[in-house]
């Protein structure tokens, strides 16, 4: 659903209201139970992405990520503490509305072996994510200390082109 300001202001003079009622403050402040893998795993299956990035220099870039609404900037920074304190957090702006994200990313693929690998391996994905984490180990395997061959380079571009293929971001 879209839920800008002016989506909400013209629903209210649908129903007979000219202001928009206060709002009920639905932020997370602080996280009061200690996270455990398996929730973080549920958080993995649902709101992340297993992503390959080939750059217009000719490296490839493994990336793990988690994307969750602009209200939970407190469970992502607690997964991350849980992740070894590695990656980074940033905000972004959502395409579609006035709305922003907040998404926590490991991009360094010693980080990605050292603590996501790992972890997921103790762990089962229950949706098409399975799929995509499979592949996406298999090629930060491949390129880990190889050289990057045009064979090499041809058989990860087919292995992640069959990844996440109605991906919002998919330049293929």
């Amino acid at each position: 659903t879209k839920r800008s300001e002016i989506n909400l202001l013209k629903y209210c003079k649908i129903i007979g209201l000219n202001n928009i009622p206060t709002k009920y403050n639905n932020e997370i402040s602080t996280i009061n139970t200690k996270l455990n893998w398996s929730f973080i795993v549920g958080m993995i299956d649902g709101d992340s992405s297993f992503n390959i990035t080939f750059t217009g220099q000719g490296k490839i870039i493994p990336a793990f990520s988690i994307c969750i609404g602009s209200t939970c900037l407190p469970l992502l920074e607690e997964i991350k503490i849980y992740i070894g304190n590695q990656g980074s957090l940033e905000k972004r702006q959502k395409s579609t509305s006035l709305d922003f994200v907040y998404v926590y990313k490991i991009t360094d693929i010693n980080c990605l072996m050292k603590y996501i690998i790992p972890l997921m391996e103790t762990s089962q994905l229950y949706t098409e994510k399975a799929k995509h984490y499979q592949i996406w180990k298999d090629v930060i395997n491949k390129i880990n200390n190889k050289t990057l061959t045009k064979t090499l380079i041809l058989e990860i571009v087919e292995m992640a082109y069959n990844m996440n293929k109605d991906g919002k971001r998919r330049k293929l």
